[in-house]
């Protein structure tokens, strides 16, 4: 269900495009930011300049299946989704199955995870940190609060 919203909102994929750019003019220019001057109105980057350079040490063959990784990287985040399920003690797969339905069909995560952007990143981080610290106050397990920390 969701790679056919995905197909349908694939031509707005603006923000892919600008980081492509970006990534692009990085591996050019040799420095972050670099300057983008076919975008009149980002005079100065506003972005923090560590995911454009994320982006330059990927391989290009990479970005030739973008809407490859742009799914597998909401597969993973439905994966976090469900482990924090898990963790809460609500194995019924009633819930699993409603929270798999609302995932798959909230129209910002469709619109937002179809493209190439630091918000999916940042979601899957958040997700992540997420599930430590319900490791840490549900389990009492210190070691979870490495990543927090870091």
């Amino acid at each position: 269900m969701r790679t056919l919203v995905f197909r349908k909102t694939i031509s707005s994929a603006i923000d892919q495009w600008y980081w492509l750019a970006y990534r692009k003019a990085v591996l050019q220019q040799r420095k972050v930011p670099p300057k983008l001057k076919e975008y009149i109105l980002d005079v100065r980057q506003w972005y923090p300049p560590i995911y454009g350079w994320l982006l330059s040490l990927i391989p290009e063959q990479v970005f030739k299946n973008a809407n490859s990784i742009t799914i597998i990287l909401s597969l993973i985040r439905l994966s976090l989704v469900y482990c924090l399920i898990l963790c809460l003690g609500a194995n019924t797969t009633t819930l699993i199955t409603f929270t798999t339905l609302v995932y798959i069909s909230a129209p910002i995560l469709v619109y937002y995870d179809n493209q190439i952007n630091p918000r999916v990143f940042g979601a899957l981080l958040v997700d992540f940190l997420t599930l430590c610290w319900l490791g840490y106050f549900e389990y009492n397990n210190n070691t979870v609060l490495i990543p927090i920390v870091v």
